[in-house]
């Protein structure tokens, strides 16, 4: 697929990232089509590809059906129609019931091989789109009795251009898997965020960064995320049962005193942490975290950088905790722990305050 054209059906997030990833990658323009033509011609305009109307054939060596889950069968199957020859893949989070639905409605199974690439932001449209939304990610393929050999290194050769690792796994596997890691910590984020309103009338302004962190999720497209939920109900709702019950153990240990069980829920939260890969897939390690607070004015954060890259300190992290009544900002920098002491001492001579985050 080096050299062929890869057609783009849908210039949303997802869509428009993987043309602009296939630009940065050198590959020919992508040929960019949506419902909404000017979403389409918005991503051309980012430089995701070219913008086609949404009825062309597409006569492309392979598509990409960025589309909602609900309308991957059908798009997927007009698509075929258009395009005889080419081969096809998805991008939705669920899997087991796209597939389901494209065999039902007659689709060419033997040319599509369902994908998800594991990447994302809370923001949708083609303005949110990044080249580097892939870089080290997840593109999981999960191809049938029935999908080809040329569909399946289609898929493949299109997650490495985009900068993203492959991974084969059973649709079953995928939607028990992204139940947990992924639709699960959407609902539990969104139920947080509501339960703001128990908090009181002062409630919004002593939320701070733990708060505000924990419920960006809450910030997703809720047609989207209905598509989503309903697509994957079975293991979703599994998996809420099971968070549910032990929500409950931990309310249960807290009106009792048993000090033991709810550090064992903490202990148990923070020993699976450490199973996360971090970047380059490596098994992850505990940073020392250095807090500086910055003025909100410019250029003051590209000079942070500048200091660390002169004192030869690589930041693994940033986050940024602005304050709501002053114009400043805690900057907290993760850094390797035997260079901690390094950058703290080269932002101190910078004429900043520099603190240890515990």
């Amino acid at each position: 697929m080096t050299d062929h054209r890869v057609g783009i059906v849908g210039a949303g997030l997802i869509g428009t990232s993987i043309g602009m990833a296939l630009a940065r990658s050198g590959a020919r323009p992508a040929l960019l089509a949506d419902v909404d033509h000017a979403r389409a011609v918005t991503a051309a305009a980012l430089g995701a590809g070219l913008a086609v109307m949404e009825r062309d054939p597409l006569d492309c060596e392979h598509v990409v059906v960025a589309v909602p889950p609900a309308a991957v069968a059908t798009t997927l199957r007009r698509l075929q129609d258009l395009n005889v020859n080419g081969t096809f893949s998805d991008v939705a989070s669920v899997k087991a019931n796209v597939l389901a639905d494209a065999e039902a409605i007659g689709a060419d199974m033997s040319r599509f091989c369902a994908a998800h690439p594991i990447a994302g932001r809370e923001r949708g449209g083609p303005t949110a789109a990044v080249p580097e939304l892939f870089d080290d990610a997840v593109w999981v393929s999960t191809p049938t009795v029935h999908t080809s050999p040329r569909a399946r290194t289609a898929v493949h050769e299109l997650a490495r251009r985009c900068g993203a690792k492959s991974l084969e796994m059973t649709p079953v596997e995928h939607d028990q898997a992204l139940a947990v890691i992924s639709h699960l910590p959407q609902f539990v984020a969104s139920m947080l965020a509501g339960q703001l309103t128990d908090a009181g009338a002062h409630g919004p302004a002593l939320a701070g960064r733990g708060f505000r962190d924990t419920t960006r999720l809450a910030d997703s497209d809720p047609a989207l995320w209905v598509q989503i939920a309903l697509g994957n109900s079975s293991p979703l709702a599994a998996a809420l049962t099971q968070h549910a019950a032990g929500t409950s153990a931990l309310a249960a240990a807290l009106v009792s005193g048993d000090a033991a069980a709810v550090r064992a829920v903490l202990v148990r939260g923070q020993q699976a942490r450490v199973a996360l890969p971090t970047k380059h897939q490596r098994t992850a390690v505990t940073w020392a975290r250095l807090g500086v607070v910055l003025q909100d004015q410019p250029g003051e954060l590209a000079r942070l950088f500048a200091v660390a890259g002169d004192a030869d300190v690589n930041i693994e992290d940033v986050t940024i905790d602005h304050a709501t009544d002053h114009p400043v900002g805690l900057v907290v920098l993760d850094v390797a722990p035997d260079r901690a002491h390094v950058l703290a001492a080269a932002v101190r001579t910078a004429g900043w305050h520099a603190l240890p985050i515990g």
